[in-house]
């Protein structure tokens, strides 16, 4: 039997979630494609996440590698960068240590993946600990400069610029890839391949 036009048309974006341990880097993850916030999750452990998304009205599934708390620098990384189309490095705002180590971090995905550019966003992790905080925005926006990418403060815990955070990454993945195309508004003449006669 045919392979159903939605699943044809339906783009994969493999997406590598680094950061320090601790930081939340699973909480962002799980929040975004479960709706569940878990307190008690266990940093130590790598999983992965999937979930189908229509953003701009092109239909896409991330798939998300949330990467355990190891160091960038270990022999076994490289499944953590190869292959992947769009990072999100992660520190938490109330560790400095944690942002200490996304200088390093980067280097390492440029290194791993051979590319002098990649579609990145740096996120400030647990914006709603206010009283805790150790990195001030503006040092997040600074870093995100040198980087050359994004940048953004989110609480995985109060959902705040979490969904934002991946579809803004998925936005810049289809804006480096340069044989991306979006899909046709059948308003605009063309061939809608939704309603295309097979």
């Amino acid at each position: 039997m045919a392979e159903p036009i939605e699943r044809k048309l339906r783009k994969e974006y493999n997406i590598s979630v680094l950061g320090e341990g601790g930081v939340g880097k699973s909480c962002l993850s799980l929040m975004y494609t479960r709706g569940m916030f878990y307190d008690d999750y266990d940093p130590t452990m790598e999983d992965s996440y999937q979930k189908q998304t229509v953003i701009d009205e092109d239909t896409g599934m991330l798939d998300i590698l949330d990467t355990a708390a190891q160091g960038e620098h270990e022999s076994n990384s490289y499944h953590r960068t190869r292959g992947k189309d769009g990072f999100l490095i992660v520190y938490s705002v109330t560790s400095k240590a944690s942002f200490e180590k996304v200088g390093a971090i980067h280097k390492t995905i440029l290194r791993q993946t051979e590319k002098k550019v990649v579609p990145l966003i740096l996120v400030g992790n647990k914006s709603d600990l206010l009283g805790e905080r150790e990195v001030s925005t503006e040092d997040g926006q600074a870093m995100a400069e040198t980087l050359g990418c994004k940048f953004t403060e989110t609480s995985a815990k109060d959902r705040v610029n979490v969904d934002e955070t991946f579809t803004d990454l998925v936005r810049e993945i289809r804006r480096m890839d340069p044989n991306y195309k979006p899909p046709q508004d059948p308003r605009k003449g063309g061939i809608c391949a939704m309603c295309a006669v097979m």
